[in-house]
């Protein structure tokens, strides 16, 4: 019994700490949205990423991806980002936010995944509204 209460215990701990480490990347990944930073977004993005940037879409090596999206920001000034839902499981997560711009709002969807320990964007969409 106590066995059973000890690997209980250890696996609530490790799901908790999932979800913290989770948590931090959704974070990180919106105060790059807020700020339009494609070098700390991109730091996140998975070797090939399918990305939807207004028209142009694709799947797009990490590099590339990094480039589309800074050319994006660099057009569209992002003032403010809020997350308006997200859900999912501890090894996959989407999120649906809103991007304001100096042109407009974009709804934001992305979906992180856990690779080995690793959180990692596979998919990232900016849709203007």
């Amino acid at each position: 019994m106590k066995s059973f209460i000890h690997r209980s215990f250890l696996t609530l701990f490790l799901l908790s700490f999932s979800y913290i480490s989770q948590a931090d990347v959704i974070a990180d990944i919106g105060n790059a949205l807020k700020s339009g930073d494609s070098s700390s977004l991109a730091a996140y993005f998975n070797s090939s990423i399918e990305l939807v940037v207004i028209e142009k879409e694709g799947i797009y090596s990490k590099d590339q991806a990094e480039i589309i999206v800074s050319t994006f920001f660099n057009e569209n000034k992002p003032s403010k980002y809020t997350a308006l839902h997200q859900g999912g499981k501890p090894e996959a997560t989407y999120v649906i936010g809103n991007l304001e711009t100096s042109t407009g709002n974009f709804r934001v969807y992305y979906l992180v995944k856990d690779e080995g320990g690793s959180k990692r964007i596979y998919q990232l969409r900016f849709e203007k509204e």
